[in-house]
């Protein structure tokens, strides 16, 4: 079986093997996780790795799939990249969805080069804009009151797409990781320091980071502009018109990076859709904006 194939799904047989031609034969891509913490600096994680606890419910893999369905087929890195993450956990156990890279320094006998992304239970069913007010919410509890996003059009809000960010989220993650290894020759995002750089007075923290907690604020500075935790209602908003694709990017330099990614992913994906960010000082899209969309397609050039 395909990963992320139904073979009981006759009439889905063909557009199905074409969607995934890319991925490789894994009865147990997407999983449920067994009990894990991720995070190194809680606990010692060299040369451990997260594993699956049983196959993943039939209708939680199959939101994933169609998640999967909806990248372009154009998008052939993407896609491909997405298909070589070990495994896709499904976990209710944690805050925050999360992407992994097991770095050789630290990982060189347990599944070196390998990723891994785990996905909340509430992620698989929020849209694209509860994901961002979710998102806001937890990056300043004080400044969301009057602050929200929309989304236009008939696909807005399917919650494929709200999935879709997520993991593309994820996989920026991962992409930055394995970009900026913590030892040896760092390859670097290309375009990275000439069309992100400009927003940050320093990246080096980032770039020799291990692990990114949700709004680590402590590896990157710009001057000027606000630290999106605790921020103002005011100051969120004006986040979305200082170059950042929203709120989160502006906490870190990966983050500024991974949240472009996903958006141009969704972007892209969403056909017809249109999404903004509103406030008592304006609304802003999420398309449409010059430092952005430059961003966006450093990404693209790259990686999709």
């Amino acid at each position: 079986m395909k990963r992320i194939f139904w073979a009981a799904l006759v009439v889905l047989a063909i557009p199905m093997a074409a969607a995934h031609a890319s991925c490789e034969d894994d009865d147990l891509w997407i999983c449920k996780l067994k009990p894990y913490e991720p995070n190194p600096h809680q606990v010692k994680t060299d040369n451990t790795s997260p594993e699956c606890d049983g196959a993943a419910p039939h209708g939680q893999a199959k939101k994933i799939q169609d998640a999967y369905d909806t990248i372009p087929i154009s998008f052939s890195k993407l896609r491909f990249d997405l298909c070589r993450v070990k495994h896709i956990f499904i976990t209710p156990a944690t805050t925050h969805s999360w992407g992994r890279y097991n770095d050789p320094s630290v990982h060189p006998t347990d599944n070196p080069d390998q990723s891994y992304i785990a996905i909340t239970t509430s992620d698989l069913n929020r849209h694209f804009a509860s994901k961002q007010d979710d998102h806001l919410s937890q990056l300043s509890p004080s400044g969301v009151s009057g602050l929200f996003h929309a989304g236009f059009g008939s696909n807005s809000k399917n919650v494929k797409f709200g999935l879709l960010f997520a993991l593309a989220h994820e996989l920026g993650h991962i992409k930055w990781h394995q970009q900026y290894p913590l030892t040896g020759n760092q390859p670097g995002i290309p375009c990275y320091d000439s069309v992100f750089g400009s927003s940050w007075q320093n990246t080096s923290a980032a770039k020799t980071n291990r692990w990114t907690e949700f709004g680590a604020n402590n590896l990157g500075s710009h001057p000027g502009i606000a630290d999106p935790n605790n921020a103002s209602s005011d100051q969120l908003y004006s986040l979305y018109n200082s170059g950042f694709a929203t709120a989160l990017a502006a906490a870190n330099p990966e983050e500024d990076f991974v949240e472009a990614y996903a958006l141009g992913v969704v972007n892209a994906s969403c056909s017809g859709c249109l999404f903004s960010i509103n406030s008592a000082s304006g609304t802003t899209t999420l398309s449409g904006r010059s430092p952005v969309d430059a961003k966006i397609a450093c990404v693209a050039a790259n990686y999709f």
